[in-house]
C-alpha cells in the first residue's frame, strides 16, 4: 500500500481533499468523494461496457437514465406499475402485436382502423 505525498509540484488529480480518483490523458475520470459518498465517472469515455457472467442488481431509492434513446435488446419485465408520458408505439412480434391479460379501462375514446371483435358480450349498445 503506497501513500502519495502531494506538493506544489506534484498536485493531486482533484482539488478537494475528500476526493480520490484517477484522470486519464483523454479526459476520462473516475473519482469518489468520501464526504458526499458520490462515485463519479465522466470525461472522454466513448464506450462503456459492464460485462459479467452473473446477475447484476442495482438497488437504490430511484434510478434515472438520462438519454435521448434507450435500447433494451432482450425481454423486459416490469414488476411494478408501468407509467409513460410521451405516448406509446409498438410493432411486430409473433401473433398479436400486444396481448393484455386482465381488464382494461380507457378514460377517453378508443379508435381502431380495423375491426374490434369481442368473444364476450357486445358492449357497443346497439341491437340486431
Amino acid at each position: 500500500y503506497k501513500r502519495q505525498v502531494y506538493s506544489d509540484v506534484d498536485k493531486p488529480p482533484f482539488g478537494n481533499k475528500d476526493v480520490r480518483g484517477t484522470t486519464f490523458s483523454d479526459g476520462a475520470a473516475f473519482s469518489y468523494n468520501r464526504a458526499s459518498h458520490t462515485l463519479t465517472i465522466r470525461g472522454g469515455i466513448e464506450h462503456m461496457v459492464i460485462e459479467c457472467s452473473a446477475d447484476v442488481t442495482v438497488k437504490t431509492q430511484k434510478a434515472t437514465i438520462d438519454s435521448p434513446e434507450t435500447e433494451i435488446t432482450g425481454n423486459l419485465l416490469v414488476g411494478g406499475k408501468l407509467t409513460y408520458e410521451g405516448g406509446m408505439a409498438g410493432s411486430g412480434g409473433e401473433g398479436a402485436a400486444a396481448t393484455i391479460q386482465g381488464n382494461v379501462e380507457i378514460e377517453g375514446n378508443a379508435h381502431s382502423t380495423g375491426s374490434m371483435l369481442s368473444d364476450g358480450d357486445n358492449s357497443n349498445h346497439h341491437s340486431h
